[in-house]
């Protein structure tokens, strides 16, 4: 992988830098290896004290890669109810008011 690299490659390993805690605050999960991947990618393998070289070298693809990462997609509509509403508590219009611990996978802020 290399600078400047685009596709969906490029997109799953941008997941997984924003999973793992490192920010692309600029544009995000968009599928374009560009400074700010590329930054975020050296942060990680500096993080893992892992060799950066001027190709992404495979053993930070790898480590990064290596965990099982779900990805939630935070751009699709969500509804509220949601189409299962069986694991929430629902106030009187039928709006979520409290979800089960065990099925929250992550938290939006905005």
């Amino acid at each position: 992988m290399r600078y400047g690299d685009r596709g969906s490659q490029v997109k799953d390993v941008q997941q997984r830098l924003l999973a793992a805690g490192y920010p692309l605050p600029k544009y995000g999960a968009d599928g374009v290896l560009g400074t700010e991947t590329w930054n975020a990618l050296q942060s990680y393998a500096k993080d893992g004290q892992l060799l950066w070289a001027p190709e992404v070298p495979p053993a930070v693809l790898e480590s990064l890669m290596a965990d099982p990462v779900k990805i939630v997609d935070l751009t699709a509509k969500q509804t509220n109810p949601p189409a299962d509403a069986s694991k929430f508590k629902l106030d009187a219009k039928g709006r979520v008011v409290v979800r089960d611990p065990k099925i929250v996978t992550g938290i939006m802020l905005h």
